[in-house]
């Protein structure tokens, strides 16, 4: 269907991972300002809170945690259809050099771009578990066990 809205360029794949990925996080984000504790949306009312207030200082610090989760689903979905997408679709990209390397035996060249991807997905992985412990200090160390 893609195809038939978008042609078979480049803007199909891209609205596919998008569409896919976009799909993930407002999930994610809707469940985070479900599960906003109403005690505290009350409180801040009774102390005169107006909806864009209750919008910065009660649902969005609560419901960062959960969107980061979601960012971090996404981003392993979208580079996971990055790559399927290049195998089906071949352009010039990792999974279209792993699809070549797959079908000429070339194990070495598969090894390398599974590796690369695998690198591409913990580097990205890495960077969001940064950006989150900076945006929500608190979130990321109580989710993380101590042994």
């Amino acid at each position: 269907m893609l195809m038939l809205f978008f042609g078979v360029g480049e803007a199909s794949r891209i609205f596919l991972i998008a569409a896919s990925c976009f799909v993930l996080i407002a999930v994610h984000a809707l469940d985070a300002v479900r599960s906003v504790d109403p005690v505290h949306v009350q409180v801040a009312r009774n102390y005169g809170a107006q909806r864009l207030d209750l919008f910065r200082k009660v649902y969005f610090p609560a419901s960062l945690p959960m969107i980061f989760t979601g960012l971090r689903i996404a981003l392993g979905r979208g580079l996971v259809i990055t790559v399927s997408v290049e195998l089906v679709a071949p352009a010039d990209g990792l999974g279209s050099m792993i699809w070549l390397a797959w079908q000429t035996f070339a194990t070495e060249r598969l090894y390398i771009g599974v590796l690369l991807t695998a690198l591409m997905g913990g580097a990205f992985h890495a960077g969001l578990r940064r950006l989150e412990r900076k945006a929500v200090p608190g979130a990321s160390r109580a989710a993380r066990p101590e042994f």
